[in-house]
């Protein structure tokens, strides 16, 4: 496994091409992990995500949430997101983001679908970006050859624990349709779960946010 980090990026992508917000005082990690088999990798994020969570919370952070795919979620607000790429079928990348030290007129920027949080806010005693970095690298590392080994079964349990959507009003934005519904968690593969007036759905991908309350 390799492992690159920056103190900042220029030129940050989310999920579908979206940018990245992420000036210094965050830790922006990614690693890259050779293919062994062939299991599907479509809901390593969410492995990965549970392991995060844990992580979170045994340093502290008691409210940490996760948002169906890739969000962090703390008080309502965004601490961080996973991005998994794969280039070729040889090997992903795996891209982490939490926001650690923001200085205080970061939290005004615009263009941004959840507003952000950082663990200065959060934490009393807050790690440096080279101590978080020292507990993360193994954390994924484990979290990445045990979905590879057990798959996605074994996660489930963990982000059910900490799932933050859980019986609320939501709207999936797909390529191709926009459902609405409520959310009923997710499945032994990871999908999402939509219940409306159609049916329950099984969702492979998507965004998620929110539903406004008319």
């Amino acid at each position: 496994m390799h492992v690159v980090i920056a103190g900042c990026q220029s030129s940050g992508r989310g999920r579908r091409g979206r940018q990245w917000y992420s000036p210094r005082s965050g830790l922006y990690l990614s690693v890259s992990y050779p293919l062994t088999n062939k299991r599907n990798s479509g809901s390593l994020t969410l492995a990965i995500g549970s392991a995060l969570a844990d992580l979170l919370f045994n340093i502290g952070v008691n409210d940490i949430r996760l948002k169906w795919p890739n969000d962090l979620i703390v008080n309502e607000k965004k601490l961080g997101g996973i991005l998994i790429e794969s280039r070729d079928t040889k090997k992903i990348i795996c891209g982490i983001g939490i926001n650690i030290n923001f200085p205080d007129k970061e939290f005004s920027i615009t263009g941004i679908d959840i507003n952000p949080i950082d663990l200065k806010t959060i934490l009393f005693d807050v790690p440096s970006i080279e101590q978080l970095a020292k507990l993360l690298i193994p954390c994924l590392y484990d979290a990445i050859t045990g979905f590879f080994n057990a798959g996605f079964s074994a996660y489930q349990e963990k982000w059910t624990k900490y799932d933050y959507l859980v019986e609320k009003e939501v709207v999936v934005n797909q390529s191709e349709a926009t459902i609405c519904g409520t959310y009923k968690g997710i499945d032994k593969n990871g999908s999402l779960l939509l219940q409306n007036n159609n049916g329950l759905h099984h969702i492979i991908s998507g965004s998620v946010r929110l539903r406004k309350k008319r």
